[in-house]
């Protein structure tokens, strides 16, 4: 009996001693924790995340089996009751309640330290993630070139894209920073489809991008930067009652030995400038001859089994450089209308029209144009709507250019660059929404409208119109432009007996008059 007491003794010594040395343990790993969470170290975040899960493992399977085996003591001294050693068994029932007790708040600390390692490893996530767009963000882009520099094999070839939205400046001053964080968004989230596993995409800052490639050869490399910058600039980009193609320019890096990452990052930038300087929408690497243009693709499938061999890249190469000679950037056929040509009465700047609104069409370039967006709409399920407004004349005179430029001027103010406008007939505009729902395009009408109104209440020129005729209509399924337009036509010819207060709209099958 003496002897099964020492050894009993021995073992609660030996659970006190443990249970202090794992409370120092803990309070050892916390100030590890503390002291890289201070230095941002996230190696060593990451190192004690992986010491804490050990350690709650090893705790409950060391408790697990110490409880175990004060059990079967106890079982031992049960059986050996006849001794009547009453105070014993008393002892024994403690040690294992307080056992019990101590595997209990073990079993608690294990899970606030599995809990402590999500919020770690979480932080850790947050702190390489671009807010906006949940790509990589600049640190995580940073250190990914440079690990993957540095553990490429020698067969192996790194490449750096530099992706930049074209004129994003100027469509984000035009509709606003909500858009622009729209194209963002979904300009970031077409890099993810087509990068996928096969390349890593990240923000670099602002409207650009970046992808990091590997690959067997150089052409293969080549090929997989042209199919990305491609695929993300045939992207359709909606927002609110917009339907948008956004399109990019792109500059390839081949890693060298001995680059740095600066001098990469500069290499890429360079091969952005030369594809701004030949027209945008392209991409630019740097060859051993000089800057070349990429290949053009015909698909944008990232698998291995796409590969290019040797003559085939070599042929898509010097076809695109012959495709680039002379080519330039294809403007609109119509300047825009000058209101100085009319008269220096009329403010642009206190119309506010964009540079980037669209010109007035020439009657046939914009039934042309009209045709072709409304078959490319209809082909893809795309709704597309038209206005037309005409500025009614007094009856004791007739309204000059300076009134009617000035007309156009404040219809303009209300477009995005996507629309189309001209003059359909004497004193009449006529405009083409793509993308815009019914109700949008209504909306849209009722905005021009409510200016014009607004601005005749100080028009300050010689002759101004006597009030607005405004006619409505969405497109049908599968209208053709020239239907939409006569339709559109006669119901302003409605819209004549309308007040200053109405449209007319025309549903596709008959007209009614709608107030503001």
């Amino acid at each position: 009996m003496i002897e099964f007491l020492c050894t009993m003794t021995g073992l609660v010594a030996g659970v006190i001693v443990a249970s202090s040395l794992l409370a120092a343990r803990q309070e050892e790993f916390q100030e590890d924790i503390d002291s890289a969470l201070e230095q941002i170290n996230f190696q060593k975040i990451q190192s004690v995340v992986s010491q804490i899960q050990s350690l709650s493992s090893r705790v409950s399977s060391d408790v697990s089996s110490h409880s175990s085996k004060v059990e079967d003591f106890s079982a031992i001294l049960t059986a050996a009751a006849g001794e009547d050693p009453s105070n014993l068994l008393s002892a024994i029932d403690e040690i294992i309640l307080a056992n019990q007790t101590m595997q209990g708040q073990l079993q608690e600390a294990q899970k606030r330290l599995a809990e402590q390692s999500e919020i770690i490893e979480e932080t850790m996530q947050q702190a390489h993630t671009d807010a906006l767009t949940g790509l990589a963000n600049r640190r995580a882009l940073d250190e990914y070139l440079k690990n993957t520099i540095k553990d490429k094999a020698d067969t192996t070839v790194v490449g750096l894209l530099l992706l930049d939205i074209d004129r994003f400046k100027s469509f984000n001053d035009t509709y606003g920073h909500l858009a622009g964080d729209a194209v963002l968004t979904c300009f970031a989230r077409s890099m993810a489809e087509i990068c996928d596993k096969v390349a890593y995409p990240a923000r670099y800052g602002g409207e650009e991008f970046a992808v990091i490639f590997t690959a067997d050869n150089v052409p293969r490399l080549v090929e997989l930067a042209a199919k990305v910058r491609k695929y993300v600039s045939e992207q359709k980009i909606h927002h609110e009652d917009l339907e948008l193609t956004v399109t990019a320019s792109g500059g390839l890096s081949i890693i060298q030995p001995g680059d740095t990452l600066s001098v990469a990052y500069e290499r890429s930038d360079e091969g952005l400038y030369q594809a701004k300087e030949n027209g945008r929408n392209r991409g630019f690497w740097l060859t051993p001859e000089g800057w070349q243009a990429f290949p053009e693709v015909y698909n944008t499938r990232m698998s291995e089994g796409q590969m290019f061999n040797g003559a085939d890249f070599a042929g898509s190469q010097q076809a695109n450089n012959e495709q680039m000679a002379g080519q330039s950037e294809s403007e609109g056929s119509s300047e825009p209308i000058n209101s100085t040509e009319a008269s220096d009465a009329v403010s642009k700047a206190a119309i506010n029209v964009s540079p980037d609104a669209p010109t007035c069409l020439d009657l046939s370039t914009y039934v042309n144009r009209v045709g072709e967006q409304l078959g490319n709409l209809q082909r893809s399920g795309l709704p597309a709507g038209c206005i037309m407004i005409e500025a009614l004349e007094h009856s004791e005179n007739s309204l000059d250019q300076d009134s009617w430029h000035q007309t156009l001027s404040i219809i303009q103010s209300c477009l995005r660059g996507i629309d189309l406008l001209c003059q359909f007939r004497p004193r009449t505009a006529s405009v083409f929404l793509p993308g815009c729902s019914p109700e949008a395009v209504v909306d849209r009408a009722a905005e021009m409208l409510t200016h014009l109104n607004e601005a005749l209440q100080d028009w300050g020129l010689a002759t101004q119109p006597r009030q607005f005729a405004v006619a409505v209509g969405h497109s049908g399924d599968h209208e053709e432009a020239g239907r939409l337009l006569d339709r559109l036509e006669h119901s302003l010819d409605e819209a004549h007996d309308a007040s200053a207060s109405e449209m007319v709209i025309h549903n596709g099958e008959s007209t009614y008059f709608q107030q503001l």
